[in-house]
């Protein structure tokens, strides 16, 4: 499965992200803990699922991780990226994440 820019998206990937929370949209930063393609009746290739364990950093005083893991559909929507660019708070968190 490849990212936006043609990256392969695999578990432990750290990768940059859409949500939307009421009608706020925003970004956010996750490690990918699965991916797989899961066959379903209306698709005769399967939907694309990703899960990923993101981080609160809009509406935290601090960056913390979200309590639950989010299953995202499209990859062409997401961006792999190096954790070696985010802050030492975040790396950190990233860090503190499981594979499954």
């Amino acid at each position: 499965m490849l990212d936006k820019i043609g990256q392969e998206i695999k578990p432990g990937s750290v990768i940059a992200y859409p949500y939307q929370y009421a009608d706020i949209i925003g970004m956010r930063i996750g490690k990918v803990t699965k991916v797989e393609v899961k066959q379903v009746p209306y698709d005769k290739d399967g939907v694309d699922r990703i899960t990923v364990k993101g981080i609160n950093d809009d509406w935290a005083d601090e960056p913390e991780l979200l309590s639950r893991k989010s299953t995202l559909q499209f990859p062409k929507r997401v961006i792999v990226i190096d954790k070696l660019t985010l802050s030492p708070k975040l790396q950190a968190l990233i860090d503190s994440i499981p594979n499954e």
